[in-house]
């Protein structure tokens, strides 16, 4: 089961992201549909990406009172 795809842009260009919800793991693609170096990342839950200087961070839950940030360039 995953949740609904959600389309970025951000200097890393055009990125796709999706969870699997029953194996708990985060997915981010590019463009062409490659996934990007390190994923997928745990996270329970429909993931956001936003975009700090020249940083793109993750955000997704990871337990019921628990959030997880990643940082990727």
């Amino acid at each position: 089961t995953y949740t609904r795809p959600s389309i970025y842009i951000s200097s890393r260009g055009t990125l796709v992201t999706v969870t699997e919800i029953q194996e708990k793991k985060v997915y981010i693609y590019s463009k062409d549909g490659s996934l990007l170096p390190g994923f997928p990342v745990y996270g329970t839950e429909k993931a956001t990406l936003s975009q700090f200087k020249n940083t793109t961070l993750l955000t997704t839950t990871t337990g019921p009172n628990e959030v997880a940030m990643y940082r990727f360039r």
